[in-house]
């Protein structure tokens, strides 16, 4: 316990995340070790133990890449990544990127999907870059538990943060799918579903393929026709779109191409007309 009591209180001595003066970051580094070091010595830690406890300060940052082999170590490298997550998370990434004059989001693609994040211009980005990829790193249990629950409210966020700026893009099982035909064939409430568009069901596959069995009310344009586009871009650009093929290729193609164009909410079923059928969904002739 001491040594992960000191590595706990010692890990941000030096750290240069808050600090954008002119001094080289390594004089930094070398000055917060060094300060560590002296604190540990005036107190009398052995040797040993004195360099468990840089060890795992050593270790702890995600931008390292580092596995820990120590348990304190491995804890306090936890610790440092939950702090990362939920709605503390959010509210760290949100102060720090408004300190250092990060926009907020790359307005023709929030949500990185073509494209590489990029946390140093954009503060959304930081989301795709680090934080949704911390609870797969996690080494205890304890540590797993709390990193989905927080991990889950990050997730949360950029759902509603998708509907409050017009940009619905998802991929969703089939049982989200049935969900969502369900709602449509209902009379709808004002807060029922995250939009009151009309919903169109779209089968990119041929027409072969459609015929020999598609979803119930769906409409159908072959995804390798040459007025493909063509016909894309007569579409009602103010209604919502679920789209499938086979196996959920063709469709999530025409989903980026229909982003791509203007249209702003688009649903593509996860895996296709194969899971679907796989997953009990109705299918008519």
């Amino acid at each position: 316990m001491p040594i992960l009591l000191l590595a706990s209180l010692l890990h941000d001595v030096g750290s240069d995340k808050k600090d954008h003066s002119s001094d080289p970051k390594q004089e930094k580094k070398n000055m917060g070790r060094q300060a560590i070091e002296d604190f540990l010595d005036s107190i009398g830690l052995d040797e040993k133990r004195k360099q468990e406890v840089l060890y795992a300060i050593d270790v702890h940052r995600y931008s390292r890449g580092i596995l820990p082999v120590t348990l304190e170590a491995r804890i306090l490298q936890d610790a440092d990544r939950l702090d990362a997550l939920g709605a503390v998370g959010i509210a760290r990434v949100f102060l720090t990127g408004g300190a250092l004059g990060r926009e907020m989001y790359n307005s023709e693609d929030p949500f990185c999907r073509n494209r590489e994040p990029d946390d140093g211009q954009w503060n959304l980005d930081h989301f795709y870059k680090k934080l949704l990829k911390l609870e797969a790193g996690m080494h205890t249990k304890s540590a797993r538990k709390l990193a989905a629950k927080r991990t889950a409210v990050l997730e949360r966020y950029l759902s509603d943060l998708e509907d409050e700026i017009g940009i619905i893009i998802r991929e969703l099982s089939s049982s989200e799918c049935k969900t969502l035909i369900e709602r449509q064939s209902r009379p709808q409430k004002w807060d029922d579903s995250p939009s009151s568009r009309h919903l169109v069901i779209l089968d990119v596959r041929t027409a072969q393929e459609h015929q020999s069995g598609h979803l119930k009310d769906s409409i159908n344009i072959d995804f390798r026709s040459p007025s493909f586009r063509d016909q894309i871009s007569l579409l009602d650009r103010d209604a919502a779109y679920l789209l499938y093929c086979r196996t959920g290729v063709r469709s999530r193609k025409t989903l980026l191409l229909m982003s791509s164009m203007g249209f702003v909410e688009l649903y593509n079923l996860s895996r296709g007309i194969v899971q679907w059928k796989r997953d009990g969904g109705e299918i008519v002739s």
